[in-house]
């Protein structure tokens, strides 16, 4: 775990990073999920709208499925008055009241930024303590709370926004509580699972929805072959490795649940629903989440559960 992309482990509290192996299976779902993209229509209506309009709807959308926690918000300005005002004497020290100072709010009071350039990126931005030893920086990560500044979200509100909003609204629940996620790779299945469940209310949405992810699945696995079959001849970091077998595991395993959801009784959406609220409790972990809903990384290497995301033209 050392050269993984550590600090991010030792902050979220992840203990492992798995791989995966790229075999015949992996590589002709792979294959097939790419090509889907010529399957979707060309033409889809993202309307814009505003940023009240934007975040009110998927506030309504995770509250009516899910009892969502308050979490740690920690403004610049807070840090600074931490470090400027207290006597301050060692590093453990900084960390107490560090871990002890930060505001509950509610994950929707969470100041936004529109800030992003591209239309489909978004990001959630946690405060961190920094120093220039790279021990005392382990130390911090791994004894540090995690907390919040802001969520980053594209400049110009459509509704594809609001996906985007779910998607990091969807990490403040999960990620807030170190040791929910275990795996590295499965950080992403619920966010993504949940950005697709909420776009699902709109044909357009979800067929652009689906476009963004299947292009960036194929763009991640890509990423997987040529690091580990070309020679990594376009010299990825091992960072980046480590991010797309994240993105891919994740994407399939999102697909998987989405599946089952969408063509699941009443009784079997909310049996979904359910185990994801005790994640967001803290009380499961993502991957104990998993294995009672029954996805696995095995059995999600299926091109019927994508193309059964697809309607019909």
């Amino acid at each position: 775990m050392e050269d993984i992309i550590s600090n991010v482990c030792l902050l979220r509290g992840y203990t492992c990073a798995s791989e995966l192996e790229i075999d015949d299976k992996l590589t002709n779902t792979a294959v097939e999920i790419s090509k889907m993209v010529h399957e979707l229509p060309s033409k889809m209506n993202i309307p814009r709208i505003t940023n009240y309009t934007m975040k009110k709807s998927a506030k309504r959308f995770m509250l009516e499925k899910f009892n969502m926690h308050d979490i740690g918000y920690f403004p610049q300005w807070l840090l600074l008055k931490i470090c400027y005002f207290n006597n301050i004497n060692s590093i453990e020290e900084l960390i107490d009241i560090y871990n002890r100072s930060s505001i509950l709010k509610n994950p929707f009071d969470l100041p936004i930024k529109y800030v992003c350039e591209e239309m489909n990126n978004s990001a959630l931005v946690n405060q961190l303590l920094d120093s220039d030893d790279e021990k005392e920086m382990e130390f911090i990560y791994k004894n540090s709370n995690v907390y919040y500044r802001y969520v980053e979200l594209p400049k110009i509100s459509t509704t594809s926004s609001t996906v985007a909003y779910v998607h990091e609204i969807t990490h403040t629940q999960i990620d807030s509580y170190k040791r929910v996620v275990v795996d590295f790779i499965n950080r992403e299945v619920l966010s993504i699972f949940l950005e697709l469940l909420y776009a699902k209310t709109n044909d357009d949405l979800f067929n652009y929805t689906l476009f963004k992810r299947i292009d960036n699945f194929a763009k991640n696995y890509n990423i997987l072959c040529s690091y580990k079959i070309d020679n990594n001849k376009h010299n990825i970091s091992k960072e980046n490795y480590y991010w797309s077998i994240s993105y891919v595991n994740s994407v399939l395993k999102a697909f998987k649940m989405l599946y089952r959801y969408i063509n699941g009784s009443e009784a079997e959406k909310e049996y979904i629903l359910i185990w994801i609220q005790e994640v967001f409790n803290g009380k499961m972990t993502v991957e104990d989440c998993l294995e009672k809903i029954g996805v696995t990384l095995d059995n999600s290497i299926d091109i019927k559960y994508a193309r059964g995301l697809i309607k019909e033209k």
